[in-house]
């Protein structure tokens, strides 16, 4: 490999990803060789199934976490108005949970 030549690896396991930038979801992983014979980035991130988080409907309050949800992780939506409740909860907080298909 030569200086600055890159390879890019992809997840083995179909439907698997890995987030980028604590929000993009990718299938691949790209490295470069460094002058020091080093590749960059040293650190590989692990593929595993993610679930991108949906944007919020009207009456919920928009999310400052973006970063996708691994399976089984809940997130939670809490309602935009004050003392407002999910449906015939006492709760204002309406929860969704990543699945595989």
């Amino acid at each position: 490999m030569d200086v600055d030549g890159t390879l890019t690896y992809s997840c083995a396991t179909s439907g698997h990803t890995h987030v980028v930038s604590n929000v993009t979801l990718t299938t691949t992983h790209a490295v470069t060789c460094g002058a020091d014979g080093q590749y960059t980035p040293a650190q590989w991130p692990t593929c595993a199934m993610h679930c991108p988080i949906p944007p919020a409907e009207a009456t919920y309050a928009t999310r400052t976490d973006l970063r996708p949800a691994a399976v089984d992780q809940p997130v939670d939506f809490e309602c935009l108005e004050a003392g407002a409740k999910v449906g015939s909860t006492v709760s204002n907080v309406h929860s969704i949970i990543c699945k595989v298909r």
